[in-house]
C-alpha cells in the first residue's frame, strides 16, 4: 500500500523568532508611553481641580454684598476694597486644599494642613470719575450754558491665580491657572 506524502506547512524557527521580536518591540514601545499618559492625566486632574477652586472663589466674591467700606468674602476671606475717588487694590493669599478648604499662610507654614494650592487674589476697586457736559442753545448768538455732572464708575476687577504645588509666598510654583472676574458692585 502506497501512501501519499503531503507537504507539511509550518513556520520555521527563524519566522517565529522574527514574529516574537516584532511583537516584543511593539509591546515595549507601548509600555514606554504609559508614564507619559499617566503624567498627562495627573496634570489634567490638577488643572481641573484648580479651575474648580477658581470657580468657587469667583462665586464667593460675586456673592459678597457691596459696602461703603472694605469687606471680606464669606468663604475665602478675600478683601474687597470700596469704590473710592482714587480706587484701591487689595491682595489676599490663601492656601486651599483639594476639597476647597482655605488656610492662612501661618497655618500652611505650620505644616498641619493638606493644602496643595496657593490662591492669590488681587481685587482692584474702580475709581469714581466726574464727567461734566455742557450744551449751548439759543437764538442768534445768545448762548445759554447748562452743566450736568455725572459720577461714572467702572467694574471691580479681580485677578485670581491658583498655583500648585503650594509654596510659601515669594516662591514660584511649577503650574498655575488664572482668570479675571469683573464685578458690577455699583
Amino acid at each position: 500500500m502506497k501512501t501519499k506524502a503531503y507537504p507539511l506547512s509550518a513556520f520555521t524557527l527563524v519566522e517565529v523568532a522574527m514574529a516574537v521580536a516584532i511583537a516584543s518591540f511593539c509591546l515595549v514601545s507601548t509600555m514606554a508611553l504609559l508614564p507619559v499618559g499617566i503624567a498627562s492625566n495627573k496634570t489634567a486632574i490638577d488643572q481641573t481641580s484648580a479651575m474648580n477652586v477658581l470657580s468657587a472663589v469667583a462665586a464667593d466674591i460675586k456673592t459678597t454684598p457691596g459696602s461703603s467700606g472694605t469687606v471680606s468674602s464669606t468663604r475665602y476671606g478675600i478683601s474687597i476694597p470700596p469704590v473710592a475717588p482714587s480706587g484701591g487694590t487689595s491682595t489676599t493669599v490663601q492656601y486651599v486644599s483639594e476639597d476647597g478648604q482655605s488656610f492662612t499662610a501661618a497655618q500652611f507654614a505650620s505644616g498641619t494642613t493638606n493644602a496643595i494650592y496657593q490662591l492669590t487674589a488681587t481685587v482692584m476697586a474702580p475709581s469714581q470719575i466726574s464727567v461734566t457736559s455742557s450744551s449751548h442753545t439759543g437764538p442768534r448768538g445768545t448762548w445759554v450754558t447748562s452743566t450736568n455732572s455725572y459720577q461714572c464708575r467702572s467694574a471691580t476687577q479681580a485677578h485670581l491665580q491658583v498655583s500648585w504645588p503650594a509654596q510659601i509666598s515669594g516662591s514660584s510654583s511649577a503650574n498655575s491657572v488664572e482668570t479675571v472676574v469683573s464685578l458690577d458692585r455699583n
